[in-house]
């Protein structure tokens, strides 16, 4: 993850004029990490791999190379939409629900004071 944190940091930062990443950059970021969530949750993983290997065709061969890449692309893809769209109905309002009550507000000013070391 270190890794890809810095490449995908590399190339926000890189200068381009065609496509701005920096405007992609928040609704990429949290689909990617959904789609690591999402692949690697131990409560559905038996469910969601067997329902997986159900939908790829068992191939032999060189085919398989193939099928393989096209199902790895197409179940990104997948997990994507997916992140996203669990990132839209669920996450944005929860969070801002959270971080509009008073406990929260009052909890990061606190931290905030703590880390730019301003003793009140």
């Amino acid at each position: 993850m270190a890794v890809a944190t810095c490449i995908f940091y590399a190339v926000v930062r890189r200068p381009s004029r065609s496509c701005d990443m920096r405007r992609l950059a928040p609704l990429i970021a949290p689909a990617m990490f959904g789609v690591y969530l999402l692949h690697g949750n131990q409560v559905f993983a038996a469910t969601f791999w067997y329902a997986v290997n159900l939908c790829i065709p068992s191939v032999t061969g060189p085919a398989m190379i193939a099928v393989n890449g096209v199902s790895v692309i197409v179940l990104f893809i997948v997990l994507t939409v997916l992140s996203m769209m669990i990132n839209t109905v669920l996450v944005t309002p929860i969070t801002g629900l959270v971080m509009r009550s008073s406990l929260m507000q009052r909890v990061s000013r606190r931290v905030d004071n703590m880390w730019n070391f301003d003793v009140r």
